[in-house]
């Protein structure tokens, strides 16, 4: 048996605990970022999405990075930085669980687009941002949209990808011209990762729950919780990296 080596534990301990397809997947949101923020930098800029709706649960890291870079042109400013919900998806229910889906949707804004929030969405050009990893028919987000549009409030789709191009038609006349905003085309690796998302869903409840399960030992538990800091941290660097280049392409 090797003699224990208390420098190699320290290296075990201390590497990255994201594998390289995890590390790619974060990585590879900085372009499509990058090409949502030439659509919607101008707007972003004066402060327009006073709240952030996050497709859960592979749409949370992008939703986070997406708060970072809107959190940096606030702070920039001087605004109040926008506030983030996450809400699952609505793809693939029977129409019962649709419709109680809808009913707990319509108590959810209630309880949200209140009081402040609700003023500073009433400003003019004020939107609600939502942000998604990937678009397809939009049918996963449809609930949403229909409930933002019965309380006239306006609201802005923006996806790291369109799963095929030829959707962007339908897309815009459904949810109106301008209102959806794509930085790619095709699937992000980053679908379907819900161990460093942190989460897990069920589509026919609102609110996802966390990843790390209750049978899980403490060493695993500890180990999950190591690799979502990480995804965190390195989505954060993305954000950040996204937000600079914003600023130098326009001369800021």
């Amino acid at each position: 048996m090797p003699a224990y080596n208390p420098c190699m534990e320290s290296y075990q301990w201390n590497k990255s605990p994201l594998d390289n397809r995890e590390e790619i997947a974060i990585k590879e949101m900085r372009i499509p970022l990058r090409n949502i923020m030439n659509e919607i930098g101008a707007e972003a800029e004066k402060g327009a999405y006073p709240l952030i709706i996050g497709d859960d649960a592979s749409g949370r890291l992008p939703t986070l990075a997406m708060k970072r870079i809107l959190d940096s042109f606030c702070k920039e400013k001087g605004l109040p930085l926008p506030e983030t919900r996450f809400v699952t998806g609505s793809k693939r229910l029977s129409p019962e669980e649709l419709q109680a889906k809808k009913s707990k949707l319509a108590e959810f804004f209630d309880e949200t687009i209140d009081g402040e929030l609700l003023s500073r969405l009433s400003a003019p050009g004020a939107k609600v941002l939502i942000m998604s990893d990937v678009v397809d028919t939009g049918t996963s987000l449809d609930p949403v949209i229909e409930e933002l549009k019965a309380r006239n409030i306006g609201y802005q789709v923006v996806s790291l990808s369109l799963l095929y191009e030829n959707r962007q038609p339908m897309l815009e006349k459904k949810w109106g011209e301008g209102n959806y905003t794509t930085g790619d085309v095709g699937l992000p690796y980053l679908f379907g990762m819900q161990t460093i998302s942190g989460v897990k869903k069920q589509p026919e409840e609102l609110f996802s729950t966390p990843f790390k399960d209750p049978r899980y030992s403490e060493e695993e538990k500890t180990e999950i919780q190591r690799q979502i800091n990480a995804a965190r941290q390195m989505t954060d660097e993305v954000a950040d990296g996204v937000y600079k280049e914003w600023r130098e392409k326009e001369g800021k």
